[in-house]
């Protein structure tokens, strides 16, 4: 087909990204507080954690968002992705000057505010670039990959928090999460 090789490439390095992607952002959400802790201490910088977790979220969706910027542009669709960027400022400035100053008056921190209008901002870029891509791009092969990723993720998540609810140090946890979710993806055959 006409995008033959560009559909493999694309879909090569969105499973390659969001294979790393996934382990990352769950451990970001799980780990943020104990690894600031470690670094800083949570005394002055607990609230950086929750900043963490709610861009763990949005950094997968910036990862897509390069994958399918460059098809998008490796297409020709130059003109109408930089109509999305112009419209992606109006869409985060919009959303930060609702979310920062609610953040701030309900939770003390207008960073929160900030950091979803960050993360809300990438999805409305992601969503754009899915528009604009034709939509053979997007195999079965790529869905079930992606699939699996997330059902790999979710089960690295159970693994998580059913040590945490043992008791079980975080460092141990991040270990077995991490055997877990490479286990699932070797069990679910996503490679091949």
């Amino acid at each position: 087909s006409e995008y033959g090789e560009m559909k493999n490439t694309s879909a090569k390095s969105l499973e390659f990204l969001l294979l790393a992607g996934i382990p990352i952002a769950v451990g970001l959400v799980f780990f943020a507080f104990p690894v600031v802790g470690l670094l800083f201490g949570l005394a002055q910088y607990a609230q950086s954690a929750l900043l963490v977790q709610i861009f763990s979220a949005g950094m997968l969706i910036v990862y897509i968002d390069f994958v399918l910027g460059g098809t998008v542009v490796a297409i020709d669709k130059q003109k109408a992705w930089a109509v999305v960027a112009f419209i992606a400022i109006f869409v985060n400035v919009g959303l930060n000057y609702f979310l920062i100053p609610h953040f701030q008056s309900s939770m003390g921190d207008g960073g929160i505010g900030a950091a979803i209008a960050t993360d809300l901002t990438e999805l409305f870029v992601m969503l754009s670039a899915v528009w604009l891509l034709p939509k053979e791009l997007f195999t079965k092969q790529l869905s079930g990959a992606v699939g699996k990723a997330i059902a790999a993720g979710i089960l690295m998540g159970f693994v998580i928090v059913g040590m945490r609810q043992i008791g079980i140090p975080w460092i141990i946890q991040a270990i077995f999460g991490t055997a877990t979710y490479t286990l699932a993806l070797l069990l679910f055959r996503v490679f091949d």
